[in-house]
């Protein structure tokens, strides 16, 4: 699903796909859970950064601009990403839920 920005700046992407909710053991420290109606979904803001090219291994960045929200719907995971903060103000987390409460 894709929708377009009110205020014509860009687009916000929504994927479904058929799965169980991938828990992150590694990123507990960064994932808060968010009720999203009767569902519980996990919201996490960072990112994994290689910290130069030559780098291998990558490091979270829990104050990157990036924020997910992901839930479960029966057999369906849906997952909201925001990439990116640069040119495109992210969505606060209220509004991220109300989406996320708006798909039935």
């Amino acid at each position: 699903m894709k929708y377009a920005s009110q205020q014509g700046k860009g687009f916000l992407l929504i994927y479904q796909q058929r799965g169980d909710l991938i828990h992150y053991p590694d990123l507990r420290a960064s994932t808060t859970s968010v009720p999203i109606g009767n569902m519980e979904g996990e919201f996490v803001q960072g990112a994994w950064i290689y910290e130069s090219p030559d780098t291998t291994t990558p490091t979270w960045d829990p104050s990157a601009d990036t924020y997910s929200l992901s839930w479960q719907m029966g057999e369906f995971v849906f997952s909201i990403d925001f990439i990116g903060g640069e040119t495109i103000t992210p969505l606060p987390l209220n509004e991220l839920v109300a989406i996320g409460e708006s798909l039935k």
